[in-house]
């Protein structure tokens, strides 16, 4: 009896272990460093970006999410650009500019209607991930150093 009831615990944890391991993973949003959610799609921008110039930003950046019909996959390189054109047709701003801002001094817009430029290691700048440094850039933790010329 004793080992009936082990082997029956033992098929139950592992049909459950089974079940737990194949539940498809859940959605994790990006944040910043101050815990605001970051924008991660085109729609989000847009409406991020409404909610920017609106005086009442979360609520009017909450109200454009669900009336707008954009697209809602995960697309980090659209999320800027996207932001610009909005704000754009609103402000005196051109299109290059706002690009300029936002990826000099990176900038990223949040889901509320806001931008936000708090960084950590923890909570790096969205697209640090998807590029590499290029030439000139050693990656070291104290900056560039001048090349060394040896004999």
């Amino acid at each position: 009896m004793k080992n009936r009831v082990i082997a029956i615990l033992g098929v139950v944890t592992l049909v459950l272990a089974i079940a737990f391991v194949a539940q498809p993973e859940g959605f994790v949003p990006l944040f910043d460093a101050d815990l605001n959610r970051l924008t991660m799609n085109r729609s989000e921008a847009h409406c991020a970006a409404v909610g920017f110039v609106a005086t009442n930003g979360p609520a009017a950046a909450a109200n454009c999410r669900a009336d707008d019909n954009r697209t809602t996959n995960t697309d980090l390189e659209a999320v800027v650009p996207e932001f610009c054109i909005e704000l754009t047709t609103v402000l005196a701003l051109t299109y290059a500019d706002c690009l300029s801002i936002m990826y000099d001094m990176q900038y990223w817009p949040t889901y509320d209607g806001d931008i936000t430029n708090s960084w950590t290691r923890s909570a790096p700048y969205p697209l640090s991930v998807l590029t590499t440094p290029g030439a000139g850039q050693d990656g070291g933790r104290t900056g560039d150093r001048p090349d060394i010329q040896r004999p």
